[in-house]
């Protein structure tokens, strides 16, 4: 979900192989549009088509995928707006499947290079620039077990990335 250039879908799509399936999901026509180029353009196993959608109403039934992937794209959402698309990732995603989601960490102890994306954000607020959230807490909401929680830096910002599975 926020598939963007499509090329995480490349990476899933030789990850999973020919006898797997890979879907990309964006908001932006134009973003799906950059995707399809890309996947056009490169050589990969299985096919990966990408469809135009809003993370909180994905166009998959119930139960449609082994798991879920979404990267630096639910910090844009706004408050409310997160906790509806991982609960349509818990809702596309087969009982016991994985969820992987990364995010701006919503860092606890002083980070200084936070706070400064934080003044950054409120000043440019129609920029990309997305809110750090608490993963872990998130997808918990969402009726998602947390399993594996990791912080990474993604331009020197905290990045939290945790896999989360739905219970059988």
């Amino acid at each position: 979900v926020g598939s963007g250039t499509g090329r995480l879908l490349i990476a899933l799509s030789h990850l999973v192989g020919a006898k797997g399936h890979v879907e990309g999901v964006d908001i932006s026509p134009s973003m799906c549009r950059v995707a399809e180029r890309m996947l056009t353009a490169t050589e990969h196993p299985s096919p990966a088509p990408v469809r135009q959608a809003d993370a909180r109403h994905l166009p998959f039934e119930d139960d449609a995928f082994d798991g879920a992937v979404s990267v630096l794209t639910l910090e844009l959402l706004k408050p409310g707006q997160t906790e509806a698309a991982l609960s349509e990732l818990a809702r596309v995603v087969r009982p016991g499947g994985r969820i992987v989601v990364a995010s701006l960490a919503d860092a606890t102890a002083v980070d200084r290079q936070l706070q400064y994306y934080e003044i950054l954000r409120h000043a440019l607020p129609l920029a990309w620039f997305g809110r750090p959230l608490a993963l872990r807490r998130l997808t918990h909401a969402a009726g998602l077990t947390p399993r594996i929680a990791m912080r990474r830096s993604f331009l020197r910002l905290p990045v939290d990335v945790l896999l989360a599975s739905r219970p059988e």
